[in-house]
């Protein structure tokens, strides 16, 4: 385990969620600390299955939302790095999850997460990168 990847991942983390607190944050202002996650994930590639342990366990959590929602890492910066990344773990994951603990009728954090993968991902006209 790289406890530098750790830090860093835990300091970006913080930066999102953070952001995310902030009523003025809207997706335009977020988009540049999504991108910074993206490419933090992108260029610790020889990283991924640590990267993708720390993630999975993020959203493990979401199940649990209303107790720890203002401390885990945002659902929609996750999505916007699968947009690009479509790392099948995370995808898998997602699908798994959705199907055991969500409400199947209602579209769900999960859920816009699978949509991510898609190149029809309709929430990519929000970010400037996928335009």
């Amino acid at each position: 385990m790289n406890e530098s990847i750790d830090r860093e991942f835990d300091a970006i983390s913080q930066k999102l969620i953070n952001a995310c607190a902030d009523p003025t944050f809207g997706e335009d202002r977020l988009e540049p600390l999504y991108v910074q996650f993206l490419e933090f994930l992108s260029r610790n590639e020889e990283s991924r299955q640590q990267l993708v342990a720390r993630i999975l366990q993020t959203m493990k959590k979401y199940r649990t939302a209303r107790e720890v929602k203002g401390r885990l890492l945002p659902g929609t910066a996750i999505a916007y790095a699968m947009h690009e990344l479509r790392w099948p773990e995370i995808y898998d994951f997602a699908e798994a999850e959705n199907r055991e603990y969500y409400v199947k009728r209602m579209e769900t954090l999960m859920s816009n997460l699978i949509d991510a993968y898609s190149d029809d991902w309709e929430d990519r006209f929000f970010y400037e990168r996928f335009q």
